[in-house]
């Protein structure tokens, strides 16, 4: 159904679609992101503003 997606908070999605009209997501941690691989900030984590 869809390539597989890595989420702001950095796990790996992909979605399936098995017999039967079956729909499958699957998903694996990554683990903690490095500083080579930043995540985008969600609704539920609060941005840092410089004053």
């Amino acid at each position: 159904m869809a390539e597989p997606t890595r989420t702001p908070w950095n796990s790996l999605n992909a979605r399936l679609e098995a017999p039967g009209g079956l729909q499958l997501t699957l998903f694996t941690e990554l683990g903690e992101p490095t500083e080579h691989e930043p995540t985008e900030p969600t609704e539920h984590e609060p941005t840092e503003h410089a004053e």
